[in-house]
């Protein structure tokens, strides 16, 4: 039963008991003096007046579940809702000493320095305040799981706020051995973007984004792990 029914069906309940009260009253009045005193669950009125109180408590449980229900539902259509959106991988080639520029083209190619990059976008209705993410690129010999703790920076943290589909990137360079290069081209190790977003929206409630996502070496590009990706 939908909550509109529930409240319409308690309404009626409510109102029918009522009239039965309004009835058994008015012919308690004519025979009041006529019948021996009966005990309280015996009286007709006590029962419906009983009636009319359990009723009464039904209507405001479902009024309140009903109240409440909007409300979680507006929240969700109106805040923030910050997810990782885009991640890309492409070749970079040295141009000078400790420098290089990107290349065409996406994944590895023959980069033994590649440039990755993830963008987070706020998918919501409303800013997001006190956005703070922090992420970790590296080498993984496997995936990494839900229970997976980000490594701490010693960097101090910063945070923006992100309006309605607006994005934020972040890039870095991951510098590969030769073992690695040639192991992450086969799929025995995975370069690896794995971290946690948090942010406030309007409401004053923290949001947590979980991502991670990985160098498919068949599609040569980024795709999303199977853990360790989740927005609440």
């Amino acid at each position: 039963m939908s909550d509109n029914s529930g409240l319409q069906h308690f309404e009626s309940e409510l109102a029918s008991a009522k009239d039965r009260i309004r009835k058994l009253e008015k012919h308690n009045l004519k025979t009041t003096e006529t019948k021996p005193e009966r005990s309280r669950w015996e009286d007709p009125v006590a029962i419906a007046t009983l009636l009319l109180v359990l009723v009464t408590m039904g209507l405001v449980v479902i009024t309140k579940l009903g109240v409440d229900d909007a409300h979680k539902s507006f929240e969700a259509g109106t805040r923030a809702w910050v997810i990782a959106e885009q991640s890309e991988i492409v070749p970079t080639a040295s141009d000078a000493p400790h420098h290089a520029v990107v290349q065409e083209g996406r994944g590895l190619k023959d980069s033994r320095s590649p440039a990755i990059s993830v963008s987070f976008t706020n998918t919501g209705k409303s800013p997001a305040f006190n956005v703070y993410q922090k992420t970790f690129f590296n080498v993984f010999d496997k995936l990494p799981d839900n229970s997976y703790n980000i490594p701490q920076s010693e960097q101090r943290p910063s945070t923006t706020v992100l309006g309605p589909n607006q994005s934020i990137a972040v890039k870095h360079a991951q510098v590969l051995s030769e073992d690695q290069y040639h192991a992450v081209r086969n799929g025995s190790l995975f370069i690896v973007i794995v971290g946690d977003l948090t942010y406030d929206d309007i409401f004053k409630k923290t949001h947590e984004t979980k991502y991670c996502l990985f160098y498919d070496y068949i599609t040569e590009s980024m795709s999303f792990c199977p853990y360790h990706n989740s927005a609440k």
